[in-house]
């Protein structure tokens, strides 16, 4: 007789950040922010860290998923790869460089989405960049965004504040 498998899968619903009640969300968030904490402790980079990739359990607690592009640290880093979701991604990671700090720089992207309905890299340059080769060349141009001071300014952001001045806030 062959092997069989049995699969159990928890059932989740997609998490929109932004709709959800503020405490809410800032609970959400801090839950992303610990499974980060965790993966990374167990020298796991997610390298996809976005939005799609956040699910609601029917617990009400999130859960990351699409463990797809992560990497284990411990069995080496890979070579130069690029991988991820333009909107999310570090600079560094088109310099080929792989790194926990690169999921931490996608969840401030996903914190500032949170508190203003605006992706982070339309908030450089003028105008919405509509394709992944426009948010590459736009992520190029400001490559040395110095990845503390994003993360300190994103959480200066009040929650529901849905203007943004680039040109003053980095």
């Amino acid at each position: 007789t062959s092997p069989s498998f049995i699969l159990f899968l928890e059932k989740c619903v997609p998490l929109d950040l932004e709709s959800v009640d503020p405490a809410l969300r800032e609970q959400y968030l801090h839950e992303i922010a610990e499974g980060l904490e965790y993966l990374h402790s167990h020298n796991i980079v997610h390298r996809d860290i976005k939005e799609g990739n956040i699910m609601l359990g029917l617990d009400g607690h999130v859960k990351i998923i699409d463990f797809g592009l992560a990497i284990d640290l411990s069995q080496g880093t890979p070579e130069s790869s690029i991988v991820g979701s333009p909107h999310t991604m570090a600079p560094q990671i088109l310099e080929g460089i792989t790194d926990p700090k690169n999921d931490i720089f996608a969840l401030g992207c996903l914190v500032f989405l949170a508190r203003t309905g605006e992706t982070l890299m339309y908030q450089f340059g003028t105008g919405n960049p509509r394709s992944p080769q426009e948010v590459f060349k736009r992520i190029k141009k400001y490559p040395t965004l110095p990845l503390d001071r994003v993360l300190q300014k994103v959480a200066a952001i009040p929650v529901g504040k849905t203007e943004i001045d680039s040109e003053n806030q980095f």
